[in-house]
């Protein structure tokens, strides 16, 4: 199976979940193909890739990626573990007492607050962290609010501290699936007006990103450093209205996951006769019916019993 990557079947496993490398690779290169030649592409890989495995994705993907992102430090230690090289940075909580590890292995820290920062600092112990500021544009969850006054003297105190290094910047968008927003328009307009703001104050910055997968299928994102692959690179779209803009200029993402599962049994249900929980479905003709080996265990969630449903392909 060229291009695939599975985990242990055998002619005994009921279900498994089989992973198109090539898929992956080739919706990577979609994103990479919609940029501007000197735009980097983080892809993201937390919550273990979307639930289609970090290290998979990571291998796929480590020629290809400029940067990886994750979520904690154990993932980020995980594909170190595992001799994956590429720049990491991490997004969300690192418990300071990590920061010479970080520094070691190359991992970047987000870094959301000024006690945050000193805490970083004070923990590296002598040992140079390199980290990304996360800018509040909108979001209202982690980073520096950009709209208050002292938003650049509070945030360039990061660039006294002798063991941080600021290599970049970044913020997050909140509705840029939407194209009828305007509200991802505000966040742009908030970002470039707080980088205005610290470039005026002598702070500079290698890298700076603020679209994610959306925003980085919008356009060509031509004026910023670094964009974030995440959901799209396994072949979801972020909304329908995404999905018709991307796909009126490119070809579809491909799903890298399939959920394979095996027919434990076939039966006959005459009209009338229901089947299954709350009896959902009542057999309007004499039916035929199978039974897969799929369930809680799996990750299949009772609501794909309600219409529309799961749609099952046989092979």
């Amino acid at each position: 199976m060229n291009g695939f990557t599975h985990s242990e079947i055998s002619p005994t496993h009921r279900t498994w979940a089989q992973i198109d490398t090539d898929a992956l690779k080739k919706n990577f290169d979609a994103i990479r193909k919609n940029t501007s030649e000197k735009t980097k592409v983080c892809a993201v890989i937390k919550a273990d890739a979307y639930g289609h495995g970090a290290l998979i994705a990571a291998r796929a993907l480590e020629k290809r990626a400029d940067f990886f992102m994750v979520a904690e430090i154990s993932e980020a230690l995980r594909l170190r573990d595992s001799g994956v090289t590429e720049p990491i940075l991490i997004a969300g909580l690192t418990d300071p007492s990590y920061a010479p590890l970080m520094a070691d292995l190359g991992i970047r820290q987000c870094v959301y607050s000024l006690s945050y920062a000193e805490a970083l600092n004070k923990k590296a112990d002598g040992k140079k962290l390199k980290i990304h500021l996360k800018l509040d544009t909108g979001m209202s969850r982690l980073g520096f609010t950009t709209e208050r006054e002292d938003f650049a003297l509070t945030a360039g105190k990061v660039f006294g501290m002798k063991n941080l290094i600021p290599e970049g910047v970044f913020s997050h968008y909140a509705e840029s699936d939407d194209l009828t927003s305007d509200f991802t328009d505000l966040q742009t307009e908030r970002f470039d007006s707080a980088l205005g703001k610290l470039e005026k104050e002598g702070f500079e910055f290698e890298i700076k990103h603020i679209s994610n997968s959306a925003a980085s299928m919008r356009s060509d994102n031509s004026s910023r450093g670094m964009v974030r692959a995440g959901i799209c690179l396994y072949g979801a779209y972020p909304s329908e209205q995404i999905k018709k803009l991307w796909e009126e200029k490119n070809a579809p993402l491909i799903p890298v996951m399939a959920l394979k599962t095996r027919i434990a049994q076939i039966r006959e249900l005459k009209p009338g006769e229901s089947a299954g929980y709350d009896r959902r479905f009542t057999a309007s003709k004499p039916t035929k019916i199978a039974v897969l080996c799929a369930g809680y265990a799996d990750g299949l969630p009772r609501l794909l019993a309600s219409p529309p449903g799961a749609r099952v392909i046989d092979e």
